[in-house]
């Protein structure tokens, strides 16, 4: 069975790409766009027609003045297929972009439809920090706070949650499942999304679990649903 990170391999030499302002998607993550403007429009068409990945890439700074253009995105940016759609009368979308990996653009490729494609490249994690016995043992200890915290707020959201990272088979997807879940904070979404390093990542994790078990709500089911 082809995985999504070799299907997606496929389109990296002309991604779709789709810019917006404070845009984050993580790996895990399920992320909701209504689609309303015609080039974007086409985007998810083509998609849907030809199981194309898309590209959720952030405005730079400066964009404000040309966003109909095509304004500068920061590099580094997640990608994910369409999970579930709906299309209206009027020709919008309603989409679910189940987030896969990290990438980065490298350069803008000349147009040829109405939406922009980039050249990207996927970037691997990193695991120089720590040994592999030791992001091991992070996973195990991870694991243990996240069930802890699953058992201190149950609900709906939290038996998906503990569902879903019962699941993880590497120290990274169990650090990318935690932040999709329940890193709500842009900056904090942000870190997580441009963070490479594996045990970094886990340190954030267990962080924000640890602020959660003093009493923030934990994330509904609707994140988790593919």
């Amino acid at each position: 069975m082809v995985s999504d990170v070799d299907k997606l391999k496929e389109y990296l030499g002309a991604l779709p790409v789709f810019p917006l302002p404070t845009a984050v998607l993580l790996p895990y993550e399920i992320l909701p766009l209504h689609i309303f403007e015609p080039r974007y429009r086409a985007m998810v068409q083509d998609a849907l027609e030809n199981e194309r990945p898309i590209a959720i890439a952030e405005l730079a700074s400066g964009w404000e003045g040309n966003y109909e253009g095509r304004p500068p995105v920061e590099s580094v940016c997640g990608v994910g297929f369409i999970s579930r759609h709906e299309r209206l009368d009027d020709g919008r979308y309603n989409i679910l972009i189940r987030g896969v990996a990290r990438i980065r653009l490298d350069h803008e490729l000349e147009p040829r439809k109405l939406y922009r494609e980039f050249h990207g490249t996927l970037l691997d994690d990193h695991h120089t920090t720590v040994s592999p016995a030791v992001l091991e043992e992070a996973m195990e200890s991870l694991h243990r706070v996240l069930f802890a915290l699953c058992a201190a707020k149950p609900g709906a959201g939290a038996s998906a949650l503990a569902q879903l990272a019962a699941r993880a088979a590497t120290p990274s997807a169990l650090a990318d499942i935690v932040a999709a879940a329940i890193f709500s904070d842009y900056g904090q979404r942000k870190r997580a999304l441009v963070t490479i390093d594996v045990a970094e990542r886990l340190v954030m994790a267990q962080t924000a679990i640890a602020e959660l078990l003093v009493g923030s709500a934990m994330p509904t089911e609707e994140r988790f649903r593919n």
